[in-house]
């Protein structure tokens, strides 16, 4: 029994000694063709290269993103109306003194005093209920468009008559941080 045991025995190891050896045969033979191939060196060089060239651009796009940020990041602005914080309240605030003075103006040219029996014409405009518009355009100064009525009279030292009634359009620009008079009608 003891001959078949070692015979068996001498069969199982010299059958996994065949198996190592054939193991580290085909790693032995891997590995010299993997020394041996030409174009796997150059594939990993080129994925060296790649990689390193990928991480160069990453580290561009970082700083152009850098570069963008601090370019669009608002100017610490003046304490002064821009286009677009201009409200209406405000605007109504600032025009009225400027509409107010070119209602004078127009007074002075347009009326005419009574002469003895001659009629003279005065002018009556209501600022109680004009009709404010304000419009913002972006790139330009902001303009507004004040509409006011008005109502003739022909007078004498005796008598006063409406002689017509209409409404007056005057149009204002926002320009060096005041309302300036462009026209009206």
């Amino acid at each position: 029994m003891d001959s078949k045991f070692l015979s068996a025995g001498g069969i199982i190891v010299s059958r996994q000694i065949f198996f190592t050896l054939l193991i580290l045969s085909f790693l032995f033979a891997c590995r010299q063709e993997k020394q041996k191939d030409p174009q796997m060196d150059q594939l990993q060089k080129d994925v060296k290269q790649l990689s390193g060239e990928n991480q160069r651009l990453l580290k561009e796009l970082q700083n152009l993103r850098e570069e963008l940020k601090q370019q669009t990041q608002p100017v610490p602005a003046k304490k002064t109306i821009s286009r677009q914080e201009m409200t209406m309240e405000q605007m109504k605030a600032d025009v009225e003194p400027v509409l107010k003075e070119a209602i004078l103006r127009i007074k002075k040219t347009a009326e005419t005093p009574s002469k003895d029996k001659q009629y003279g014409m005065r002018i009556e405009y209501d600022l109680a209920n004009a009709v404010y518009g304000l419009q913002k355009n972006e790139g330009f100064s902001p303009s507004a468009k004040v509409i006011v009525k008005y109502e003739k009279f022909l007078e004498s030292d005796k008598d006063s008559r409406s002689y017509g009634s209409g409404s007056s359009i005057f149009v204002f620009a926002y320009h060096n941080k005041q309302w300036v008079l462009q026209s009206y009608e």
